[in-house]
Formats: structure tokens, C-alpha cells, sequence
């Protein structure tokens, strides 16, 4: 997927991982233990 924000230009995504109902975070901030999940993840994507 090809996302162009404005003044950035061009990025291709090829994952995402959202947090739409707060499960990630908390007022902005990662929930304790997440970050280290989220980089466990990174053996699953392509460098």
C-alpha cells in the first residue's frame, strides 16, 4: 500500500498495526509491555 502524506512523500507500507480500541495505549502512552511484543513482531516482517 502507498501512503503519501503531505510533505513526506512517498511510503510504501506493507504492515500496519493500528490501535483502535486502546489496547496498545492508554492517553497516549504504550501499555507497560507492549513495546517489547511489539518488537518480538519483527521477525515476521520482511527487511
Amino acid at each position: 500500500m502507498l501512503y503519501k502524506p503531505t510533505g513526506v512523500g512517498e511510503i510504501e507500507l506493507t504492515n500496519i498495526i493500528l490501535d483502535l480500541n486502546g489496547t496498545l495505549a492508554v492517553n497516549g502512552e504504550l501499555v507497560e509491555g507492549v513495546k517489547e511484543r511489539l518488537n518480538k513482531l519483527k521477525v515476521f516482517t520482511p527487511e
